[in-house]
């Protein structure tokens, strides 16, 4: 029962989910963002679901087609650390 909820859980994130839009969003958004000091993986979490659910309340479309967890900190993106990761083996971005 519990794998079969797992199955599901994972099925509902990728469901819609388009790798390539997925990694324009997140390249440009730690691109504008570079400058600056205080931005981490937190923030990066933050600015993207925030930027995704504002897109979506004015035009009612996804702009990323990530999914979200919840967590006691916030929300964070479900493949943050894959998109991450290759955008690094691209050489888009640095470690």
């Amino acid at each position: 029962m519990e794998k079969e909820v797992v199955e599901l859980a994972d099925a509902l994130e990728n469901e819609g989910f388009n790798r390539e839009k997925c990694k324009q969003f997140l390249h440009y958004t730690i691109h504008q963002c570079i400058h600056l000091d205080n931005v981490g993986k937190t923030v990066l979490y933050k600015l993207l679901y925030f930027s995704d659910f504002d897109y979506y309340e004015l035009y009612e479309k996804k702009l990323s087609s990530e999914s979200y967890r919840k967590f006691p900190l916030g929300p964070a993106p479900c493949h943050f650390n894959e998109v991450v990761e290759e955008l690094e083996k691209e050489d888009n971005i640095m470690q």
